[in-house]
């Protein structure tokens, strides 16, 4: 799960999300969007620290599935090296300027290589342009989309301090 905002610094309604790209073992993926944006000014605190901001941005996002919609779902061949597409044309993902919007992608695979992230880095943006900003985020290691039992059996599911290996396109 990682939180996207769409900038507000060019005069643009909104950017759409035609297709994400992911690497891994993969097998039955889904996408999932938050139903609600988040207010994109209050993730920025220029006076806090970026773990502090991160923390902030992060409990802003409902993490329980009734606050969010499927809008993919696919079987995928494992591509651990290559990246592969996933078609969001038919629902793209709409962001407005100075909001933040939810993405996760799951994958039903057992096992931890199902889908590539990275540690985080110190920064808490992941990759930024002249729309749009992707900050760091949360791995999920459960085989039931927003499942609480992680793989291995005991534990916390989600991951913290992860970077989504992932390509945006709008």
């Amino acid at each position: 799960m990682f939180p996207v905002k769409c900038k507000n610094i060019l005069p643009v309604d909104h950017v759409l999300i035609t297709s994400l790209a992911i690497r891994g073992d993969l097998g039955l993926i889904t996408v999932w969007v938050t139903k609600d944006d988040i207010d994109g000014k209050f993730h920025m605190d220029p006076h806090s620290s970026a773990s502090q901001n991160r923390a902030m941005s992060m409990r802003q996002i409902d993490m329980k599935k009734s606050q969010w919609v499927q809008i993919y779902r696919k079987e995928h061949a494992p591509s651990r090296n290559v990246y592969t597409h996933l078609d969001l044309s038919d629902a793209p993902i709409r962001i407005n300027p100075d909001r933040i919007r939810g993405i996760y992608i799951h994958s039903e695979l057992d096992g931890d290589t199902a889908i590539v992230y990275d540690n985080k880095r110190e920064e808490i943006k992941r990759y930024e342009d002249s729309f749009l900003t992707i900050f760091s985020g949360r791995a999920h290691v459960c085989t039931d989309p927003f499942g609480r039992i992680p793989i291995w059996g005991m534990g916390n599911a989600w991951r913290d301090n992860r970077e989504f290996v992932v390509r945006c396109r709008t």
